[in-house]
């Protein structure tokens, strides 16, 4: 099986320190002028791939349509993943299609697998 982790921060098109984190999105806030939905997870060495794949992907897809955005594409989402000691910010795709990869899913089953997640 694929390190999931390793798989999630490799995506990363930025990395800060952990602690810098809330300076480093309040100054792309202010910068940008942008409100750009995050969705901020927490990973650790204890969690299994099972664990995210029931308890982080499913939340985020409900998120996700809360805030008027597809689910499906992770399109238009900034995923922070903070995991050792580092906030790594991946695209709200990348984060989608590392689920896709790990557990062997197409588009369609993927869809169909989200499609339950926000129905309930």
């Amino acid at each position: 099986m694929i390190d999931y982790r390793a798989a999630v921060v490799s995506k990363a098109y930025r990395i800060v320190r952990g602690p810098d984190y809330n300076q480093v999105l309040y100054d792309l806030r202010e910068r940008l002028e942008s409100s750009q939905p995050i969705y901020e997870v927490a990973l650790d060495d204890s969690r299994s791939w099972e664990y995210v794949r029931d308890n982080v992907y499913p939340p985020m897809a409900r998120y996700m349509k809360r805030m008027k955005l597809d689910p499906v594409t992770g399109h238009g989402l900034v995923v922070v993943v903070f995991y050792g000691g580092l906030a790594h910010f991946v695209l709200g795709e990348d984060f989608v299609e590392v689920f896709r990869e790990i557990e062997g899913l197409n588009e369609t089953a993927f869809h169909f697998r989200v499609m339950r997640w926000v129905a309930g």
